[in-house]
């Protein structure tokens, strides 16, 4: 959850469209849950480090609107009479299941090689999921209380993308989307490889 939220600003669903929302992810998330998994001797432990990230996020989704508030600095553009939530999870449980059936096929391979096949998995995986869903939530029929896509900023312009529905063109034109995601890439991989020195150097230590 705090590895995500250091990113949410890169991750936003009018972003979502854009190599950079795939970059930070790739940063922040492989580390994670190949650490736990490899300190875990559980085999599903990615699924479970991703699944309780899931449901935090949703709960705290769904809480926070039930509390009243009012906003306190301005410029104030929208009526805000609740806590205003984070958006909903970004759906890394999906990586998290493959990377836990990748992890027993592996396992006698060297770390740079599980490194790259984990990587590889983790960013084509999320990709292919999250991409799809962002159109979803971009979209009016995803504005309600279970999705949460309703709730906006106090400060959140009328003419922001996020208010009115649309994606930010940030990679349209200019050739930097591929190069972007090849940078998410090479970021999943390295991620990927310091997750497995990280959990193994815990799973070592001994009392």
């Amino acid at each position: 959850m705090l590895a995500l939220t250091v990113v949410w600003e890169s991750t936003y669903r009018v972003l979502q469209h854009t190599a950079q929302c795939y970059r930070a992810v790739s940063i922040v998330m492989p580390v994670v849950l190949l650490g736990f998994s490899r300190i875990s001797r559980r085999r599903w432990a990615c699924s479970i480090v991703a699944g309780i990230y899931t449901i935090y996020a949703m709960v705290m989704l769904w809480l926070f609107p039930l509390f009243p508030a009012t906003p306190k600095l301005g410029p104030v553009y929208q009526r805000i009479t609740h806590f205003v939530p984070m958006e909903f999870p970004l759906l890394v449980i999906v990586p998290a299941v493959c990377l836990d059936l990748l992890r027993e096929r592996t396992q006698t391979w060297n770390r740079w090689t599980q490194a790259a096949a984990a990587g590889a998995i983790f960013l084509i995986t999320f990709t292919l999921v999250q991409w799809p869903f962002a159109d979803f939530l971009i979209s009016p029929a995803s504005a309600n209380r279970f999705f949460g896509t309703n709730y906006f900023a106090y400060f959140s312009s009328p003419n922001g993308f996020d208010v009115r529905h649309m994606f930010v063109p940030l990679d349209r034109g200019g050739g930097r989307f591929w190069p972007v995601m090849f940078e998410a890439l090479a970021s999943s991989i390295l991620s990927s490889r310091l997750g497995l020195a990280w959990g193994s150097w815990v799973s070592e230590i001994r009392r």
